[in-house]
């Protein structure tokens, strides 16, 4: 039901690949699918609640009017995934195609149902006493008897042709996990896919949802026991990333090779065997990078080790790191097809900032003031060092600590959540 990687992992490439093979009927498990980016609800939905009088709610009824939420946009996603697969509408569907032009679910069905909500959300009254009937009055609406046909004819139409549909929720890149509003409109998302596994082999309708691994640590506000088997934790091994920095090579070389004027030797751009396999793929770069290269301090050392150690084994930052050097390489005399060890340390360590950066920020928003609590705590560290000294460090930012409402602990647990140690 999950998917977990840490951003850069690829969960939105996977989730595209996914509904293209279900869509081309590359994948037999599902007849339907539907994606959509948990982005354009997420803050649509943080927005509406902000600025309506739920905000006022206590958390668990907060949760409980956002669950029916995400469940009927989730359920709404299915309909419109099945209805548009159909070249020929059938008669068994017509129920559904009415419920979705009666909620004009047009071309952008996300946009137009958070409209729905918030049309919905403008009608509360900020009266306290009369918040209770208004929010009973929005899940009637949303769970209408139309809706319940609607939701039956899906299910039915689903076991009669022995379909199953897939719904898709992308990652986005930030959650701020303290803000209470924010907090219970991932925990709703995640209370609505487990109602709907759970009612899955009645009705047909399956939701598989993306977040980025940084935040797992920090859900506390569901029961884990129900879902901690569905969990599914996106890791890329030294051979997977090798595997990709080959085929991105040959891209490359096959490019070059259709540029006018230039010629390279075609057994360099065929590779004997199939590149998925890690030690194939490591021959295959060998044959344009050195297999060893020397550091600034003029340490040797393997060069596809040494390429993939400066990131956190993430493909977006092991491919950026490649394109640099492929860079550099391109206004070397030799061209990309021999790149040297200097242009490979110096394209490692061109942007490293940037790489540094892209890992940190995700935890400002866990850890507030993250960025500079690790730099300030790391400034100066040797390679290795004892728990001792680790408290001393912690000590050198307590400042930072007391602005950001931090323990020592929380530092502590940010440090290793972050992989700076």
């Amino acid at each position: 039901m999950f998917l977990f990687g840490r951003r850069g992992t690829g969960k939105t490439s996977i989730m595209q690949m996914m509904k293209f093979e279900v869509n081309n009927k590359q994948i037999k498990e599902y007849s339907h699918c539907w994606m959509i980016s948990d982005e354009d609800v997420f803050h649509e939905l943080s927005i509406n609640i902000r600025t309506s009088p739920l905000a006022q709610l206590p958390q668990k009824e907060l949760n409980y009017i956002l669950k029916r939420k995400w469940r009927w946009i989730l359920t709404i996603m299915a309909m419109r995934a099945v209805v548009d697969s159909s070249k020929i509408v059938p008669e068994e569907l017509s129920v559904v195609v009415k419920y979705l032009n009666d909620q004009n679910i047009g071309a952008n069905p996300v946009v137009n149902i958070i409209r729905l909500i918030e049309d919905e959300l403008m009608n509360i009254d900020y009266d306290i006493t009369k918040m209770g009937g208004a929010i009973i009055k929005i899940t009637r609406k949303m769970l209408s008897a139309d809706y319940d046909q609607a939701s039956k004819a899906l299910a039915s139409y689903l076991i009669k042709t022995n379909g199953k549909c897939l719904v898709l929720v992308d990652s986005i890149e930030e959650y701020d996990l303290k803000d209470d509003i924010s907090r219970a409109v991932v925990t709703a998302l995640i209370g609505a896919t487990v109602e709907i596994y759970n009612s899955s082999s009645n009705n047909k309708v399956y939701c598989k949802v993306a977040f980025p691994s940084e935040i797992y640590p920090h859900f506390k506000s569901f029961n884990r026991e129900k879902v901690e088997g569905k969990n599914l934790f996106l890791l890329w091994q030294y051979g997977d990333l090798v595997s990709l920095m080959a085929k991105r090579y040959k891209h490359l070389l096959t490019i070059e090779e259709s540029k006018p004027g230039r010629q390279i030797p075609p057994d360099l751009v065929e590779s004997n065997g199939d590149l998925e396999d890690h030690s194939v793929a490591k021959k295959y770069i060998y044959n344009f990078l050195p297999k060893l290269i020397k550091t600034k301090s003029d340490i040797e050392f393997d060069t596809l080790a040494y390429i993939i150690r400066h990131t956190q084994k993430k493909p977006r930052q092991v491919i950026q790191i490649f394109n640099i050097i492929c860079t550099l390489g391109e206004n070397h005399k030799k061209g990309i097809f021999e790149i040297d060890s200097d242009l490979i340390v110096c394209g490692v360590h061109a942007r490293i900032d940037l790489l540094v950066e892209g890992a940190l920020d995700m935890y400002d928003k866990v850890y507030p003031r993250a960025s500079s609590i690790i730099k300030k705590v790391m400034l100066g560290a040797n390679s290795y060092f004892d728990y001792a000294s680790l408290d001393q460090r912690l000590t050198k930012v307590k400042d930072l600590r007391d602005q950001a409402d931090l323990s020592r602990e929380e530092v502590r647990r940010l440090l290793f959540e972050s992989g700076v140690l």
